[in-house]
C-alpha cells in the first residue's frame, strides 16, 4: 500500500502519512489506531 492509498483510506492528507513514516511527528494513540485499522493490523505492531 502506498502512502497515498493509506491517506485516502484514512481520509487524511498524504503529508500526514509522510511525516509519520519519517519520524517527524509523535502520533497520538487515536492516530495510531486509525492507521492500524486502515492497514488491518493490531496497533501493537506499530509501536516498537
Amino acid at each position: 500500500m502506498t502512502q497515498l492509498d493509506l491517506a485516502v483510506k484514512m481520509n487524511r492528507d498524504q503529508q500526514n502519512i509522510q511525516r509519520l513514516e519519517k519520524g517527524r511527528v509523535n502520533p497520538s494513540k487515536y492516530f495510531l489506531e486509525e492507521v492500524s485499522e486502515a492497514l488491518e493490523i493490531d496497533v501493537r505492531k506499530l509501536i516498537p
